[in-house]
Parts: structure tokens; sequence; C-alpha cells
């Protein structure tokens, strides 16, 4: 359904918010993510 579609996307959303902030962290301590 929709709301199961809906809920799917928060996550994935969630996901990549704390991918994108460990991201932002580890740039900030100078060492490189490959």
């Amino acid at each position: 359904t929709a709301a199961i579609k809906a809920r799917i996307e928060a996550a994935r959303a969630d996901q990549d918010a704390l991918r994108a902030k460990l991201e932002a962290k580890r740039r900030r301590l100078g060492i490189s993510v490959n």
C-alpha cells in the first residue's frame, strides 16, 4: 500500500541522512573514506 511505501522511503531517507552525517564527521576529522 501507499503507507508501506511511504514508510520504506522515510526509512531510506533516514539512513541516507545518517550516512551523510557520518561522512561529514569523518571528513572533518581528516579521514578519507573510500
